[in-house]
């Protein structure tokens, strides 16, 4: 069994939370945090991921999201992302998604009087908690409009536990998007370096390059439905296909003299070199993913799914299949309701993987992956590139 892990950082700042009756559907644009996702695995296998938002002003019930992405990779370790040699140019990729979402629907109007009534009477338990003190902010005098006013995290602290379990029986005040739909389309660029034959006993080979172009399009849905009060039940099936090219597996390796270390003929300096055996191959597959699974509606804390993906390769023997099991902790919870401008989350991926690729001797050894990653984006949902 071959095992893999691969870490993903993401440097993005947060900001600040939006409250629960002051969110709601816009219609106008604007650009939202850029994301950035640096990952590296033990196989020297590392990328850096960037990707600018940006929400469209359409007038619509459904909210609109374009992103534009770029990608650079390296097979030589993550140092090399930002270092390599002069001689070689590193993969890199740049492309665009549409995100779609449509909101739960729910009665705005019924919405915020349910939540404004749950104000009331968490500031009324305040009120009691220390009316017998000289320093109580809270007024015994206060008006229904001034006690709606005063956000839940500035509430004494059984008062924001009342107004919590009360806003937890609000059904569609903190709801997961009804449903997304994602769809993208990347185009990468590759320079490769071989040796070219005649590959036989005392032929001479040739140093080559070619510089090849990859191409991935993808289509990701996913729906949320609700289970109780703070959870719901999340599907999410996704496609993607990939074109790109493989270097050779097979590699050559040799020598050529560069001088001798002061004067001692026996101290020859050699310079070494490895290259791939052949010109790359051009692959192309297709990969049909779903997970299905729960998450935490009212928080949007976690969420927790298995499922299953199969890759086939198109008119080559590229097939494999596998279990995954995706788990996203998020650590700047968003109390707003489910609009794509609220808070922006950090948000830790850990998907535990078993796989079985054909090899070869047409058989399916089995290989285990273990992806963790940090990203910062605006839910606990995957978008369309995101393989």
């Amino acid at each position: 069994m071959q095992a893999s892990i691969i870490v993903a950082a993401v440097a993005v700042s947060a900001v600040a939370h939006a409250d629960p009756q002051e969110a709601q559907i816009v219609s106008r644009g604007g650009f939202l945090l850029p994301a950035l996702q640096l990952s590296a695995s033990t196989d020297d296998q590392a990328k850096f991921t960037a990707s600018l938002p940006y929400k469209l002003p359409i007038d619509s019930t459904l909210q609109f999201v374009t992103s534009a992405r770029l990608q650079i990779s390296s097979a030589k370790g993550v140092s090399t992302l930002f270092s390599s040699g002069g001689d070689e140019t590193l993969p890199w990729e740049a492309g665009l998604t549409l995100l779609v979402i449509e909101p739960e629907e729910v009665d705005r109007a019924q919405v915020e009087s349910r939540a404004g009534t749950a104000a009331i009477h968490a500031y009324d338990v305040c009120v009691k908690e220390c009316k017998s003190s000289d320093k109580c902010d809270f007024k015994t005098d206060a008006s229904e409009i001034q006690k709606r006013e005063v956000l839940h995290k500035n509430l004494c602290p059984n008062g924001e536990e009342q107004y919590l379990r009360e806003e937890a029986a609000i059904a569609g005040l903190r709801s997961l998007p009804q449903s997304r739909v994602s769809l993208g389309a990347s185009v990468g660029r590759q320079q490769f370096k071989f040796l070219t034959g005649p590959f036989g006993a005392g032929d001479p080979l040739t140093q080559s390059s070619s510089i090849e172009t990859s191409v991935h399009a993808g289509a990701l849905y996913a729906r949320a439905w609700p289970l109780t009060h703070t959870h719901a039940g999340v599907i999410e099936v996704r496609g993607i296909y990939t074109r790109a090219f493989h270097a050779a597996s097979a590699t050559g390796h040799w020598c050529q003299p560069e001088g001798m270390v002061g004067s001692d003929p026996n101290s020859g300096v050699q310079q070494c070199k490895d290259l791939a055996l052949g010109a790359p191959s051009d692959v192309s597959t297709f990969t049909l993913a779903a997970d299905i699974g729960i998450a935490d509606s009212f928080k949007q804390t976690w969420r927790a799914s298995v499922g299953m993906f199969g890759t086939t390769g198109i008119a080559t023997t590229a097939d494999s299949f596998g279990i995954e099991t995706p788990v996203y902790l998020n650590f700047t919870p968003n109390s707003a309701v489910a609009d794509y401008l609220g808070s922006y989350k950090g948000i830790l991926r850990i998907t535990p993987r078993l796989s079985w690729s054909r090899d070869a001797s047409n058989h399916f050894p089995t290989t285990a992956v273990l992806t963790i990653e940090a990203l910062s984006q605006n839910s606990i949902f995957s978008e369309a590139l995101d393989y």
